[in-house]
Order: C-alpha cells, then structure tokens, then sequence
C-alpha cells in the first residue's frame, strides 16, 4: 500500500468518527431545541456562539489550519441553529438548503432572520436575511457609537431614518441618485463630513440604498483613517444579490467605471427583501439582470426556475438566496478577484463600456446587454429571451466601434488582452482572453 493510499484510508477512518460525532451533536440540539421552545428562548446566542468560536479555536495547534477551522465551526453553528429552529417549529427534517432555511422565515416558523456566515482573509461577516427586519436593525448592528449613515435622494426616507433612529450619534448625508454619485468630489464629501464630526477609528459607516450608495459609503470607510466598520443594508435587488456582498468599494474616475477602490469586507450585511417592495418594476428588474448573470453562469436550475417564474415576487426569497450563495461561494474562494471571482464579471466587460457610452441606461441593464455578446449557442438565445421577458434592453447603445475605447480601458484588461467570461451553456463557463478584435467580432453578432 503506498502512501497516497494509507493517507486516503486515513481521512475515511476520521470521516467515519467525524459523522458519528456529527450525529451526537444533532442529537444534544434536539434536547437543546425542546428546552428553548418550553421556555420561549431564542434559538440564537451571539454571545455565547463567539465565546464557543474563541474557546474552540485552542485547541488548534497549526495556525494555518486554525483559518479554516474557524469558518468550519461558524457553519456547524448555523446548521445547528437552523436544525434547532425547524425542531422548534414542529419539523423533523432539517433544512435542504439556504433557500429553505429563507421560507421558514418569511412564512414565520423561524421566527428570526436567516444567517449566512461569509468568510473572507480580512474578516468574517455575516449577512441577516429576513422579511421585515429592517425595524430591529438596532439589535442586528452596533451603534452604540457616531455612525455616518449614507443614503441617497431616490432612496425611501423611511428607510435611513430607521437606522438613524436605532443609532446614538448619527451623521445622515443623502448624496444625489444616480452613478454621478459615485466620484472623487463626493468621496471627499462624505470624508468630510467624518472629519468634521470628530469619527474616530471605533465609530462606523453605514449604507442604506443601492449599488452607488454602497460602492461609495463601502470606499469612504475604507479610507477614513485607514479604516472603519462598514456596515451595508442593501435596498435594492441588485445590491442585495450582488454589490453589497464580497467587499468591492469604488467610485468612478475620468469616465471610467470603478477604476479607484479598494477591496473591504463589512462589519455585516442586513437584507430585508420588504424594502423591494417600494422599487419600481424598472429597478426590480435590473437587479434581476445580476441573478440572471450569476445564474446562467453557475447554476443552471436557478435560470430554469427564473425562466418559469410566473410571479416575480413570490419567487424572490428562493432567487435572491441562491444568487447570494453562488457570490458566497465565489468570493470565499478568491476574494481579490485573481481568479474565479472573474466569473461574476459575465456581461460587464461589455456591459461597463455600454454604461460609459449611454449615460441613460442602468448598471444591471446594461450587464444584460453584456452577457449577448459573451454568450454562444443555446445559451445565446435563453438568456436573449429571458431577459425580453423582463423587459430588459438587448441592444448595444451603440455601435462596436464606439463602445471599443471604453472597453480598452476597463481595469480587467491586461498586457495580454481582456479576460472575458463566456456562457456557451447554461450553468458553466470559460474564461477567454480576447483581443479588442475579438470582442467587436462579438459585439458584431448580436447588433
């Protein structure tokens, strides 16, 4: 026997202990979700899920597996709670998946928010999902402290003044909607208004709103004495499914899309898929452009099931979910982008350019554009025709000529050329490095 294969007997013998263990422990939450439910405790214990992390995490001697052991217990914990939770409720399976962990909560029988640990090398956060919770947002983030809140014109009041109401010393600053709030002049603005207020490194920036107000909140704490707790509470479906998870912040530059920024995790993410409910079917739409990207990429059932969609909104919950865990699952892997995380690039390399050049149409419209040209055979016509289902635009804002320069100038472009992620089935893709040549070839097919 060599010693690939005595290494392999190894790991089954600790895999067999590790399910029997995995068993026991199941079992102790049995006993622990019948205590609970007979005195009306909560299934979560913040405090005492830290203190098991930190006790735990001794008994690691490598540091280099500790990393990975601390991410390992925070999903057993989750498990556990969610097992727990469907104990409680009267249910005697445990959950199939994010997904179904959600509807307990919209439908009530969790009786809390949906956690979804994301683990990244700067820090680990967590995302609070639920129906509703932005009205218990003093409990779900620390502020306790100054917190610059930031929102902008298009976003309902209502929503900035609930944090700024559950908040000690708020500083509320509405930028203008729309991507020309994300520059260099309101950057400084909002670093301003830190300075003046006297923010020191223990206070905190909070977003409230979409893409542009999360991009650029996400930057300024990036920056404010090299760094404070950012938190997101992301109101829009774009942002809910994609910006405001996986730590990209920047804002916008001589024409150019997200070219100054920086890479800078949260404190946490709070979603309450209630908020959509204010957005118009234009921007509903739009943030679905991103789900559709993440799907036809990675996870072709979550397409199909878009496909099939006869009500948007009572298929949200499931949507947004499992767009969330694909961002999850990418940018845990590679959270700068060196990598995979590229294949939530799909559609913006020309999407970007399709953005600079029109000035008119919104970021997930024009990722929609995007994905036509970077897409081929079946797949082509799929995504063509779920996004007309949408009422999602599928022409270029311009000629292939005229969108070249913009693309020529995107950060993703090399010496080499640009790394373009194409779909030619759904639910898997390539990376290709393409010339400019190239992408107005295929630029040219879809006109």
């Amino acid at each position: 026997m060599n010693e690939l294969e005595n290494a392999r007997k190894e790991i089954n013998r600790i895999d067999e202990e590790m399910a029997k263990l995995f068993e026991e422990r199941m079992k102790v939450c049995e006993t622990i979700a019948a205590y609970k439910k007979e005195r009306g405790l909560s299934v979560h214990d913040d405090a005492r899920e830290a203190a098991l992390i930190e006790r735990n995490r001794q008994y690691i001697g490598d540091t280099k597996i500790e990393t990975y052991y601390v991410p390992f217990l925070k999903n057993m914990i989750a498990l556990s709670c969610a097992y727990q939770t469907r104990l409680m409720n009267g249910l005697k399976t445990a959950y199939r998946s994010f997904a179904d962990a959600y509807r307990m909560v919209e439908t009530g029988e969790a009786g809390g928010t949906m956690i979804i640990p994301v683990h990244s090398d700067m820090r680990d956060y967590e995302i609070r999902f639920g129906t509703g919770i932005l009205g218990q947002i003093g409990g779900l983030l620390n502020l306790d402290r100054k917190a610059l809140i930031v929102t902008d014109s298009g976003v309902p009041k209502q929503y900035a003044e609930a944090v700024t109401a559950a908040c000690a010393q708020p500083v509320l600053v509405s930028v203008p909607a729309g991507e020309a709030s994300k520059s260099i002049d309101m950057l400084q603005t909002l670093l301003r208004e830190m300075h003046r207020a006297g923010f020191t490194r223990e206070d905190c920036v909070v977003a409230v709103g979409g893409g542009v107000v999360g991009d650029l909140s996400g930057f300024a704490a990036s920056c404010y004495m090299r760094g404070v707790d950012f938190y997101n509470v992301p109101t829009t479906l774009l942002a809910q499914v994609d910006s405001s998870i996986g730590g990209k912040t920047a804002v916008n530059f001589e024409g150019m899309k997200n070219i100054v920024g920086a890479f800078y995790q949260p404190m946490r993410v709070v979603i309450d898929t209630e908020v959509l409910e204010t957005l118009s079917e234009r921007l509903l739409h739009e943030g679905l452009a991103e789900a559709v990207k993440m799907a036809a990429a990675c996870d072709a059932e979550l397409f199909e099931k878009i496909e099939r969609s006869s009500n948007l909104h009572d298929d949200l919950p499931e949507i947004i979910s499992r767009a969330i865990m694909i961002k999850k699952n990418v940018v845990e892997q590679d959270p700068t982008e060196k990598g995979l995380r590229r294949v939530l690039n799909f559609g913006h390399t020309v999407g970007h350019a399709a953005e600079s050049l029109s000035g008119k149409l919104l970021h997930g419209e024009c990722v929609a554009i995007g994905m036509l040209p970077m897409s081929g055979g079946s797949a082509r016509e799929r995504i063509k025709a779920l996004l007309k289902k949408y009422d999602l635009p599928t022409e270029l804002p311009g000629l292939p000529e005229e969108l070249l320069p913009y693309i020529l100038h995107d950060k993703k472009k090399t010496a080499d050329g640009i790394t373009a992620v194409v779909v030619d089935e759904i639910g898997s893709f390539r990376f290709e490095n393409m010339t400019p040549e190239m992408i107005q070839h295929r630029m040219e097919e879809v006109r």
